[in-house]
């Protein structure tokens, strides 16, 4: 009888190579073939809610209850993440706001645009593209950094995983290969995350986590973009103790642009997680 260890082993390859197969078979994007699946709940003017970096729309369905009462909520996953299509693409900032657009179009009058970290550096690109669709926007936990230089030094402290991605290592896109096994919701403690959301963090591709990495997270001119808009309709949320994307640059973009509204929460990154009534309060200021 084969050792445990051997099966084990060949079991991990298989899985690793399933995998590659998979994403071998990718086609590239089509913004009219490839649509974002999207909950939508309540009634009332709407609201359109953007996750970020791997994520889904269940990183909101905690706080749902207190604002389909208000709004009628548009909860989508980004394209490449959770039940969306993961096309090849290059992942900018461009390609996930041209995969919106499409979802914008299909909803009337003006909306309230909120996101979480890479979300909120979409929903922004949104505002810029379609100024006149935005009613206000909120940026939850906006990852800006004064350089990219700086966002990839202190991105690749924070995790391992983050490292070797930012690094190009190999190791990343065999992790990311292995997710079939990763995803087990056994996993789920290790990383403080609910299960249904730990489970969803692993539904992408490597193409579309590691070029959202680079080409959205990393890339874009968050001080250029927001030089294009009106910036009294944007409202920033932040945690004082967010350890991914410091508060001490928030500040120094609020101090360059003073039109900006911002509210610190006594907290970490994943504010909607750990507040999500006081981050709705804040996302209905002003109805």
């Amino acid at each position: 009888m084969e050792p445990l260890g051997t099966w084990v082993m060949a079991g991990m390859a298989a899985v690793m190579l399933r995998r590659a197969i998979l994403e071998a078979g990718i086609r590239s994007y089509d913004p009219v073939r490839h649509r974002l699946f999207c909950r939508r709940e309540g009634t009332g003017p709407p609201l359109l809610l953007l996750h970020g970096l791997a994520g889904s729309w269940r990183y909101w369905r905690r706080g749902l209850d207190g604002l389909r009462e208000r709004y009628t909520v548009y909860v989508p996953d980004l394209i490449g993440f959770g039940r969306s299509p993961k096309p090849r693409g290059d992942y900018s900032v461009g390609m996930h706001v041209e995969a919106l657009t499409r979802l914008l179009d299909q909803i009337e009058g003006e909306v309230v645009l909120a996101g979480h970290s890479m979300g909120s550096v979409v929903a922004l690109g949104l505002y810029a593209r379609h100024p006149d669709r935005a009613r206000r926007v909120v940026l939850v936990g906006l990852p800006y950094f004064p350089t990219p230089e700086t966002a990839r030094t202190h991105l690749a402290q924070q995790s391992l995983m983050n490292r070797m991605t930012i690094e190009r290592s190999w190791l990343a896109q065999g992790m990311c290969y292995m997710k079939d096994i990763m995803a087990l919701p056994v996993f789920a403690p290790l990383m403080r995350m609910p299960v249904d959301l730990y489970r969803d963090y692993w539904k992408h591709t490597w193409n579309s986590v590691s070029r959202s990495l680079f080409n959205t997270l990393l890339a874009p001119d968050v001080v250029r973009l927001l030089g294009t808009v009106d910036r009294t309709k944007v409202t920033l949320v932040h945690g004082t103790s967010d350890p991914s994307a410091p508060i001490e640059y928030v500040r120094g973009l609020v101090e360059r642009f003073p039109d900006l509204a911002l509210h610190e929460l006594n907290g970490g990154h994943h504010l909607y997680l750990s507040q999500p009534r006081l981050v709705n309060r804040l996302i209905a200021a002003g109805e």
